[in-house]
């Protein structure tokens, strides 16, 4: 599953040095979860979207209509 992490960073200003500091995580991790190479545990993904101000939902492209 491809996130949309790019998407939700650069909306928040972010890059992707800034996300892996706040993280802990390395540089080339975000790259890979922005690629869908990699996932994230549960608990990056609720970190992420703390930093990023963002749900869960959102951060995975589920919508509901």
């Amino acid at each position: 599953m491809k996130l949309q992490l790019r998407e939700s960073r650069r909306r928040q200003g972010i890059t992707q040095k800034m996300l892996a500091e706040s993280l802990c995580v390395d540089l080339k991790t975000i790259g890979n979860w922005e690629r869908g190479e990699t996932v994230m545990s549960i608990e990056q993904l609720c970190k992420c979207c703390e930093v990023l101000n963002c749900t869960p939902n959102e951060l995975c492209g589920w919508y509901l209509e």
